[in-house]
């Protein structure tokens, strides 16, 4: 299997009415992204616990996929196939069940090999419901398994031809999956990080962690796709209204009702100030017409 790296994406011009739907759903935004935060979850309870006996990280053997493989390829059992561009990566997805599609390719260098990761040698990941696997071309295969009693466990795989590959587990990456970011328990955590030219952390300008416990005011993707949807249903329903009247009275009560609600309801009045001008600028050209 050869790698799949992502391709740049052509874009090409749009129709009005789809133009006026990203805009209208983007400008959204400004309005609705500054809701209250959703309640923090404690996670201080949970250090030091992984060691207690009902968990036995570090005194237990594990049962997850990944510890189950190495046992049957320590037995004999099983054998991994090596490829001569990517390693045991293609057979190791086949052996852990995981889809080639899944692929992400992540360019922060944010891993234990950060030193060869970058947006011209990204790292891509794959995953099922269970176990990921992570690789930047020219280092080590990295590997999660959730483990049903002890939680999220780590594993590094050689890609150096061994006449028996290696499945070693790696407590190092505790160092960023046991914190406070994972709840206080081993696990995995995904972060919105604004990234340089040559793919290096740029945390001054953003950088946030995004799970259930993020505000609102950092999950504009969210907002984003949420408004997107809104508008395009809106704009199928309406497309025998050649004025886009329909569309313009959703925008505008969008407009009037986000810009009061954050000035009164949230008490965000720069908020409101920022999405009334941004949305205004479009909502009263579209009034006159």
């Amino acid at each position: 299997m050869r790698q799949a790296y992502p391709s740049g994406i052509r874009i090409t011009a749009v129709p009005r009415r789809v133009g006026l739907t990203i805009v209208g759903a983007a400008l959204c935004l400004l309005a609705v992204g500054a809701g209250s935060a959703l309640p923090q979850v404690p996670a201080g309870d949970f250090f030091e616990a992984i060691d207690h006996p009902a968990i036995g990280y570090h005194s237990v053997a594990p049962s997850d996929r990944v510890a189950q493989l190495a046992r049957r390829i320590a037995a004999g059992e099983q054998t991994l196939t090596r490829d001569d561009q990517t390693g045991y990566l293609p057979a190791l997805l086949r052996a852990l069940d995981i889809p080639v599609a899944s692929q992400l390719a992540v360019f922060s260098p944010t891993s234990l090999q950060k030193e060869i990761i970058s947006p011209q040698n990204p790292r891509v990941i794959y995953f099922n419901e269970s176990t990921v696997v992570a690789w930047p071309r020219g280092g080590f295969i990295e590997i999660a398994a959730q483990d049903p009693r002890q939680g999220v466990i780590f594993y590094a795989m050689p890609q150096q031809l061994l006449p028996r590959p290696s499945l070693i587990r790696r407590d190092d990456c505790l160092r960023c999956h046991y914190s406070h970011a994972t709840g206080g328990v081993p696990g995995l955590l995904a972060r919105s990080v604004v990234t340089g030219p040559r793919g290096e952390s740029m945390p001054f300008l953003g950088n946030y962690l995004t799970d259930d416990r993020s505000p609102l005011e950092e999950r504009w993707a969210g907002w984003f796709v949420t408004g997107l949807g809104v508008f395009a249903v809106f704009a199928a329903l309406d497309r025998d209204d050649d004025q886009d009247t329909g569309a313009v009275a959703l925008y505008v009560w969008t407009w009037v009702g986000e810009a009061i609600a954050n000035a009164f309801i949230w008490r965000r009045p720069r908020v409101a100030l920022a999405g009334g001008l941004g949305m205004g600028a479009f909502a009263l050209p579209a009034l006159r017409r």
